[in-house]
């Protein structure tokens, strides 16, 4: 079975860049089979809840693997955004948590 050495070395950029547009339009793994259980449970809770009571969201019932401590994948890539901006001069423009225009 291939390894990631073997992959990296057997892999071109444009087959890396079809597979990343691929898993965009189509998620595998066990992250998004967690949020397909979590939109099953959430909806199930919420036909059963009390009127007057909040809305339960998928998002609020998927688990945190992330552990205590560790930076999330958003967190570590803005950061290596803001090193490149500081070091090439530029600015890096950073979307505000729950803005998902682009807009500021």
């Amino acid at each position: 079975m291939p390894d990631v050495a073997w992959l990296e070395a057997n892999t071109t950029d444009v087959q890396y860049r079809k597979w990343v547009l691929f898993y965009r339009a189509e998620p595998w793994g066990s992250e998004i089979e967690w949020l397909r259980a979590a939109m099953i449970a959430a909806m199930i809770a919420n036909v059963n809840r009390k009127r007057g009571s909040a809305v339960i969201k998928a998002e609020d019932l998927v688990p945190n693997f992330v552990p205590p401590g560790v930076k999330p994948a958003a967190a570590i890539v803005n950061t290596v955004k803001a090193e490149f901006a500081a070091v090439f001069g530029g600015r890096v423009k950073m979307k505000k948590k729950g803005n998902t225009n682009g807009n500021k």
